[in-house]
């Protein structure tokens, strides 16, 4: 510790002259700075002096060293007179120090009267020492401190920077790219390079308390990257300012305990996804799955969204799920309704004003110039695995867990890293569960695990000093409530996506057909329902692989509902009837339409005029009797055989199909039929189209009171 001769000569009282000259004169040791200044080193003044000195506010002392160099009692005045106190206090002193000041106080605690020498040899057999021990420590205390005379290390005056600078590295940079390295291996590679640079370098005891003395957060880097660092160096968040579901936060979890399916004989444990509020430290929504996907986190979020509405914001990792296509499209939905994802752990920015995005090496990736250009470009940040800003929820898992084990569940998982006794006596536990059917079920173990989400729930929590559920009683009395979602617009948020073609006003989800409310008319005009006029068209569809009870279709930004397409039972003739009754009401919707539209235009085909044939018009079906369309259609056979020409009945069938049916409409109403036309039946019997409908045409007969 070095001070200018201004301030001792104030602190003693001497002139700056008188310090000067004994600094000349060698009898304290000095030192220049500058042209003109000189310093004086305090522990090379008397005792007296250091103690005068030792109170002076210019004077205060920065490490333990410049403390211990004081004479004793300059080093109590400095300790109770200056900020060094707590370094004098938390320094740490070896038993042998520990004796040296035991020694040196008892010396300073000479009576009155006692010879110097008399009281050292007292001091020395009380203590169990030699007196020239107690003369050296007196000394050695009222010189340097209570911890003697400098040492150097070995180290220091052995080794050569380069060295240690070249060991230390080549420890860090071999962990960092080959995931460890021994300090042995660091050691032999030093003496490798020191015999080719020509360094002089100390022992391996030596090499060993260098290599100690690497700081760990240096060594944390070198094996864990930022991840290892973001651990040490993360922000403390107070929750308590968050609003309820301001800020969920998500994350998976795999269980500490094996469940067994007794039908199969597998054994698995069970996973889950699980978002939890960061302000009332309650669970949002949990979803459990064979195997941790995109479906479980939407699946959570549904019962979140079921059970508290709206949140603000979300916050998860960055997982292959929670990145999904399928999520993304999701949050696409969610940013519709005032929700976003973002990190709001850590929007701070850089003192230029710069937000910036960095990678594990901590190079600048993206840059953006305020919070909405961030968000723009970033609509969600996530968390790194395991990384601090997420320590709620990993914490809240570590509660889970505890829970779990104080339930005396069976199937505990082996003890990660445990030796090969007690893993073997843990695999033998686990196998003889197993064979017991001792192990949970899913379902057992589901609600072992609900129960204790709702014991925690309504248990005190440490951090709200009450329990969550109590927090968000009080939030709702502060004035907080809900933003709730129909149920509807949740089904389409977190629904699987997908874009199917239209195929007769149906679409198929998974092997079952779908289709829409019934095609109806008003006014002429077909009502745009179902999907009946996109047929051949790709539309959106959303629907839930666990309930195939129904669908939707966006269809030109309306939402269509869609259910199951009946599939008629053989011999069922209820089904069969309503189904027949609701194809004709589409059909008859249709006709009707078609109808409003053209009969003010009349026919615009082209007749020529035969007096010897009489056209049989479509209200001749109507109006007149089974006995004169018959005679008529009798008569004008006659006329049209003696003429040597077929009979001309309607005009041209639009199909086969609908050239079917008209025969048996003719068939029905009691009327004969061509060759030609029985022959078409034949035929068409014989088809496809045909055996797909048999059932329907061997009922459409029977209702019209024909057999075949």
């Amino acid at each position: 510790m070095w001070v200018d001769v201004k301030t001792i000569a104030t602190a003693v009282g001497k002139s700056p002259r008188t310090i000067q000259l004994m600094a000349k004169d060698g009898k304290i040791v000095s030192r220049r700075v500058g042209k003109k200044s000189l310093e004086i080193y305090v522990p090379s003044l008397s005792p007296e002096w250091q103690v005068k000195i030792g109170g002076s506010q210019k004077a205060m002392v920065s490490t333990t060293k410049d403390l211990t160099a004081l004479a004793l009692p300059a080093q109590l005045k400095t300790i109770t007179t200056d900020k060094s106190t707590a370094l004098a206090l938390t320094s740490k002193l070896s038993d042998k120090d520990r004796e040296r000041l035991l020694i040196a106080n008892k010396i300073k605690q000479r009576p009155a009267g006692t010879a110097k020498v008399k009281w050292l040899k007292t001091v020395a057999r009380f203590y169990g020492v030699s007196t020239s021990t107690v003369r050296r420590i007196a000394d050695d205390v009222n010189r340097y401190g209570v911890v003697g005379k400098p040492r150097k290390t070995p180290r220091n005056s052995v080794w050569d920077s380069e060295a240690i600078q070249f060991m230390k590295g080549f420890y860090l940079q071999a962990i960092r790219e080959t995931g460890d390295c021994s300090k042995t291996t660091a050691w032999n590679r030093t003496q490798m390079m020191a015999k080719e640079k020509g360094w002089k370098i100390g022992s391996r005891s030596s090499a060993f308390q260098i290599l100690s003395e690497i700081s760990h957060l240096m060594v944390a880097y070198a094996r864990g990257g930022n991840r290892a660092l973001d651990n040490y160096f993360y922000a403390n968040r107070n929750c308590k300012l968050l609003r309820p579901m301001q800020i969920i936060i998500g994350d998976q979890h795999i269980f500490d305990h094996w469940i067994a399916d007794y039908d199969t004989g597998l054994i698995r444990r069970p996973e889950c996804y699980l978002w939890l509020d960061m302000g009332t430290k309650l669970i949002y929504g949990i979803a459990f799955d064979v195997h941790y996907s995109s479906d479980t986190v939407k699946e959570a979020l549904r019962l979140g969204l079921y059970r508290f509405g709206r949140f603000e914001c979300t916050y998860n990792d960055n997982g292959s799920s929670e990145c999904s296509q399928a999520i993304t499209s999701m949050v696409d939905d969610l940013l519709k309704l005032d929700m976003h994802c973002e990190d709001v752990s850590e929007l701070w920015k850089t003192p230029e004003g710069v937000y910036v995005i960095e990678d594990e090496e901590g190079n600048v990736l993206e840059t953006a110039i305020n919070q909405q250009d961030w968000r723009r470009q970033h609509r969600r940040l996530y968390a790194n695995v395991k990384n601090a800003k997420a320590k709620d929820i990993e914490r809240f898992f570590r509660t889970l867990n505890e829970r779990l084990d104080a339930r005396m569940l069976p199937g505990r998982c082996a003890t990660p890293g445990a030796n090969a006794a007690i893993d073997e006596v843990e695999r033998a536990r686990l196998e003889k569960q197993k064979n017991n059917h001792e192990l949970l079920t899913e379902t057992e173990f589901i609600q072992v695990v609900m129960e204790e989400l709702r014991d925690y729930e309504n248990s005190k929590h440490s951090t709200l000093g009450m329990s969550p559920l109590q927090w968000l009683d009080k939030k709702v009395e502060e004035g907080w409530s809900p933003r709730q979602i129909d149920e509807q617009a949740i089904e389409l948020i977190v629904s699987d996506r997908c874009k199917r073609k239209v195929n007769r006003g149906r679409v198929e989800i998974n092997n079952i057909w779908y289709w829409g409310e019934e095609q109806t008319a008003t006014n002429g005009e077909l009502d745009d329902v179902g999907l009946w006029n996109y047929n051949d068209h790709k539309v959106d569809i959303r629907y839930n692989r666990h309930d195939p009870s129904h669908a939707y279709a966006i269809v030109n930004g309306s939402i269509r509902y869609l259910e199951p397409v009946k599939t008629l039972v053989m011999l069922d003739d209820d089904a069969m009837k309503d189904a027949i009754a609701t194809k004709r009401r589409q059909m008859r919707a249709v006709k009707e339409a078609f109808g409003t539209l053209t009969k003010p235009i009349g026919s615009v085909l082209y007749k020529p005029h035969r007096e010897h044939v009489r056209q049989i018009q479509p209200e001749d079906y109507v109006e007149e009797s089974d006995e004169k369309l018959q005679a008529a259609v009798v008569a004008q056979i006659e006329d049209s055989r003696a003429m040597g020409k077929n009979i001309p009945f309607l005009p041209m069938h639009a199909s086969d199909y609908d050239r079917y049916r008209w025969c048996q409409d003719m068939l029905i109403r009691g009327l004969e039929l061509s060759e030609k036309d029985l022959n078409f039946m034949g035929t068409y019997e014989k088809t496809n189209e045909y055996k797909d409908n048999h059932t329907y045409w061997d009922m459409y007969r029977k209702l019209g009171g024909i057999d075949k």
